[in-house]
């Protein structure tokens, strides 16, 4: 696969400041990803990246039974990776294209990974602490790649994206420690980027 130049993440990671990813962003990708060979599924794991700030590799663990609804919410059963911690999440149901996620992720069979095509296994080896040879498993590889050709930037930027827009509107630090799947709450600091709309707030508090 050829390398996607994603100078919007490198950039951001050079500066520590963020513009947003917005929904007028993720309408853009959700175009491409219908034009692609993934369609429907394409779609609605990018509507899952950008409501939930899931980690890539914790939404292709994704089943039908981790999706529940009631009348206002959806819920997502987001399961643990890098020795995290699994959660529940909530999404609103009249947020723009959650009904689309739980109608795709409901259609399928219950035991079936609703990201299976995105997922692809490369077997890796590296030497651990005692110099023995151990293997293990990459999944993320094809999906990283489409979605840096849809969106146009590393996946991660979405969690960045997600959790410094939390962080702005009010949500505490024990909340996003929740949110993250994270055993720590000093996990979450580098994850807490200043975005344009509070640097201008800012400059608006200085007497």
């Amino acid at each position: 696969m050829p390398k996607v130049v994603n100078e919007r993440y490198s950039e951001f990671l050079k500066s520590g400041t963020i513009n947003l990813f917005t929904l007028n962003e993720l309408e853009v990708g959700l175009k491409k990803a219908s034009l692609s060979k993934f369609g429907n599924m394409g779609r609605a794991f990018l509507i899952a990246l950008y409501y939930t700030g899931a980690r890539p590799v914790e939404l292709l663990q994704l089943k039908p039974t981790n999706f529940a609804k009631n009348k206002s919410y959806l819920t997502i059963q987001i399961p643990t990776a890098k020795k995290g911690r699994a959660r529940m999440l909530s999404i609103p149901m009249n947020k723009k294209y959650v009904t689309e996620l739980y109608k795709y992720a409901t259609s399928l069979f219950d035991e079936v990974y609703i990201f299976y095509e995105l997922a692809s296994r490369r077997t890796r080896t590296y030497k651990d602490r005692k110099n023995d040879i151990k293997e293990y498993v990459i999944i993320t590889d094809r999906v990283y790649y489409y979605i840096k050709r849809w969106l146009g930037l590393n996946p991660y930027f979405l969690r960045h994206s997600r959790m410094s827009s939390l962080s702005q509107n009010g949500t505490d630090l024990m909340q996003l420690q929740f949110f993250k799947g994270s055993k720590r709450v000093d996990s979450v600091y580098p994850y807490l980027h200043m975005s344009k709309q509070v640097s201008e707030k800012i400059a608006r508090n200085i007497k």
